[in-house]
């Protein structure tokens, strides 16, 4: 467990309580709520604050969800590459030269696949806040893709389209010549890789009627990651033959000139009788035609026996088609077996990996469980720890300042001793007490116009670096002369610096406080119904005392100053 890692998250998770109530000076944007940036490319997650402001000196703070160290940290200034997740190291940059212009983008090189996440950009400064979210998408453009015959299939030719390194799954289209979608035709199936890209591998049977051609697209999340293969198959392909066909018109090709030298010599028979002369006409006649008989019965033979020859070099040709259509038969059987074996031992192989991986991911997730209890425990022992110290929260503070009361100081109504301002919000000592050397006592004091019978007020005092003072509240109206410092007393509460001293007041009762830290600035709380008066240092936001009475009596703010150079002033603000 990185401790510096915890730490530095319970100090960002403290500041950011601190600084939620102030938000609202400036908001941190991204200009897209989703980013995609491409398999080992750079990517910008933009970020900037608005209205444009110099971000130079601020904490900037990019994280992950799901992870406790941040993705990349600038802080005083300075890159802290100290606590930055192991995955991004040497991976991420801020735009340096941008910061003073507010652009807090921050540059990711050398994208991975498990980089597909959700990402918040922080912005922290003294008493603000601010953050934005967005997602990043990583994509991967496959290979071109390939397409392979796979013989004949009905009456049809089947084609392959192949493709891979796909992120995420990519679709498949198939289009006829003039961009009609075929694709309902096909059949597809995806595979994912032991990188996670994915394989696809789409079947499809092409017919005459396609014969100008097909094309398979691979299209991916982005209108850029298009990749297409064609494919144009000759029409004869399409058109099927008989042997008998053949041979029959193999054979009338070589009997034609055979059967018309026949009908040539029956008529030149036919017509030597109907014209028989001499009888040696006849008998030259006769020998002629048998002649001619004799060489007609040649070319018979002589032509079927071609045919004969034909015929059976056309039957040894199929038989020997048919030997290669087995045996490319048992050949791409055997693949398949091939194929669905080493499919089977990757499926197996996966599962066991799911397995070992999902056991891992229990573990995790106990070791998360454990570390995340820790972490409530201590930020409760945190939080426990600033209460028992006496600091207060900028929300408590705020809850405060809801019900400050606007205070204004009596000149007629205070000590003749004290001076107070034409706007009855300051108070010091007169020039005369110190020309005469007179000492002021803690009846010297600035009253106020209001008074408070019921209910909760709050008020702010300047004390600077005024050597001695004195803050409270009181029953008494009039301090121009107090007649009766008894009964004054009795009803009198303050808290003032004195010898470099906290001492409260509690009617006669003086109590010094362990605290000798001084203070700039005191905040005044009266809880008038629960009897409560509470002081606290503004300077470190920090507790200094409550004082308890019980009165039913009005209850007046006064202010006591020894100082005739330096002012008590009631803030405004």
């Amino acid at each position: 467990m990185n401790f510096a890692v915890i730490n530095g998250y319970l100090t960002f998770m403290a500041l950011l309580q601190l600084c939620k109530s102030q938000q609202g000076t400036f908001t941190v944007e991204t200009s897209s709520p989703t980013v995609a940036g491409h398999l080992n490319g750079d990517v910008i997650l933009p970020c900037a604050l608005s209205p444009k402001s110099s971000a130079v000196g601020l904490e900037i703070r990019w994280v992950r969800k799901g992870l406790l160290e941040p993705v990349h940290l600038y802080i005083n200034g300075n890159d802290n590459f100290q606590l930055q997740n192991k995955d991004y190291q040497g991976r991420t940059q801020l735009f340096s030269e941008e910061l003073k212009n507010g652009n807090v983008s921050l540059l990711l090189k050398n994208i991975r696949l498990s980089d597909a996440a959700n990402y918040t950009c922080s912005v922290l400064r003294t008493k603000w806040f601010g953050e934005s979210s967005l997602e990043l998408k990583v994509l991967a453009t496959g290979r071109t893709p390939r397409i392979t015959f796979d013989g004949r299939q009905g009456n049809g030719i089947g084609l392959t389209c192949m493709s891979s390194g796909w992120h995420p799954k990519p679709q498949v289209l198939w289009l006829s010549n003039v961009g009609t979608d075929l694709t309902s035709r096909s059949e597809t199936k995806f595979e994912k890789d032991k990188d996670r890209l994915y394989s696809v591998r789409s079947n499809f049977e092409i017919g005459a009627k396609d014969n100008d051609g097909v094309t398979c697209r691979i299209r991916g999340l982005q209108d850029t990651e298009l990749t297409e293969a064609r494919v144009h198959i000759n029409a004869d392909l399409f058109q099927t033959s008989s042997p008998w066909k053949a041979g029959f018109a193999v054979t009338l090709l070589f009997l034609l000139p055979a059967l018309g030298l026949l009908g040539a010599a029956l008529w030149y028979l036919w017509y030597w009788m109907k014209n028989r002369g001499s009888e040696k006409k006849m008998k030259e006649s006769s020998q002629e035609t048998t002649a001619k008989l004799a060489e007609s019965e040649k070319l018979l033979a002589e032509g079927k026996d071609m045919c004969i020859k034909h015929l059976e070099s056309e039957i040894t040709q199929i038989k020997k088609d048919k030997e290669n259509l087995t045996k490319r038969r048992d050949s791409d059987i055997q693949q398949i077996k091939d194929e669905k074996d080493k499919d089977i031992r990757r499926l197996e192989t996966e599962i066991e990996n799911s397995k070992k991986e999902e056991n891992n991911l229990k573990e995790q997730l106990e070791t998360a469980k454990s570390e995340s209890e820790k972490l409530k425990q201590e930020c409760s022992d945190l939080h426990n720890e600033i209460k028992n110290r006496g600091y207060i929260s900028n929300q408590e503070l705020e809850e405060m300042r809801l019900v400050r009361a606007n205070i204004t100081m009596s000149q007629d109504k205070s000590s003749k001793n004290v001076k107070v301002s034409e706007d009855g919000k300051k108070v010091r000592a007169k020039t005369s007490v110190r020309a005469k050397t007179t000492k002021l006592t803690g009846w010297d004091c600035a009253i106020a116009n209001e008074s408070f019978t019921a209910g909760r007020h709050y008020w702010e005092v300047k004390v600077g670096d005024i050597h001695k003072w004195r803050l409270g509240v009181t029953s008494d109206s009039d301090f121009s002369e107090v007649k009766d410092k008894a009964k004054a007393r009795q009803y009198y509460w303050a808290l003032k610096w004195k010898d470099k001293k906290l001492i409260t007041v509690n009617g006669k009762k003086e109590t010094e406080l362990t605290s000798k830290q001084k203070a700039s600035v005191i905040g005044v709380f009266l809880d008038y119904d629960k009897g409560r008066l509470s002081f606290y240092n503004l300077d470190d936001t920090y507790h200094i005392h409550t004082l308890i009475f019980t009165t039913k009596l009005p209850l007046y703010p006064f202010f006591n100053c020894t100082s005739t150079e330096k002012d008590l002033d009631i803030s405004s603000k």
